[in-house]
């Protein structure tokens, strides 16, 4: 998070910083960062298929209406990232990104982890010294592609991996195995059905959606099935 490359907003702060010798580095170490094979990347880009607009926070069209508008959860959806603190001049995303509460909920999820045996999770990254370093490092060129990290490591790790291209990881390791044995049926109608509409939620939706979302509502229908102990979701007594 601290390394996102963002390109455009330290261009503009040097810009409007009236820098032009720290512009005119950035420039042309970002040139040369790039290099020829990232140019026709580029190129390639442009000229190509645009990419899907990303849909991991639209609102998934088999839940409830109702229970959507009862907790306002498009609005919520939207607000998604918008961080309250003052906005920083060149690392806008960055910081906004350590404000989403996403965070608490993973040392939750760590911290339950390690009251279960004997395992403690250190979190080197979020060391405050290395953050403030990575924040303060120009993201032209430093976060293009890891270079900063790929710079630090040289002569510590191959060079095969140092030269790896970034690749993300495509698709969910559980579509297929979903696909193939399927998903026990849910209840219709009752506990779950002020929440999803059940109809809504087909075979079809597995294979267009997360499957991660429509796991979660197996787990929400089974955990409603088994006389949960009454507690408050979503403003409802269940």
């Amino acid at each position: 998070n601290a390394l996102a490359f963002e390109r455009d907003a330290y261009l503009s702060w040097l810009i409007g910083r009236r820098d032009w010798r720290r512009l005119g580095e950035a420039v042309l170490l970002s040139f040369r960062a790039k290099g020829l094979t990232g140019w026709f990347e580029t190129f390639g880009r442009y000229t190509g298929r645009r990419p899907v607009a990303d849909d991991r926070f639209a609102v998934p069209p088999w839940l409830d209406r109702a229970f959507v508008d009862r907790v306002g959860l498009e609005e919520r959806l939207h607000a998604l990232g918008g961080a309250t603190a003052p906005r920083h001049p060149w690392h806008p995303r960055a910081m906004a990104s350590f404000n989403d509460p996403v965070w608490q909920q993973l040392f939750a999820d760590l911290d339950h982890e390690e009251s279960l045996g004997p395992i403690v999770w250190r979190h080197p990254f979020l060391d405050l010294r290395v953050l403030t370093f990575m924040l303060s490092v120009p993201p032209v060129p430093w976060a293009r592609r890891k270079l900063l990290l790929r710079e630090a490591m040289r002569g510590s790790l191959p060079d095969e991996v140092l030269a790896r291209t970034k690749t993300a990881f495509r698709g969910s390791t559980i579509a297929a195995p979903l696909r193939t044995h399927g998903l026990p049926a849910l209840s219709r109608g009752g506990k779950l059905g002020a929440y999803v509409d059940v109809q809504a939620l087909t075979r079809a939706a597995l294979a267009a959606n997360d499957p991660d979302r429509i796991i979660a509502v197996h787990a929400l229908d089974y955990w409603l099935e088994q006389d949960a102990p009454s507690v408050a979701l979503a403003g409802r007594e269940l």
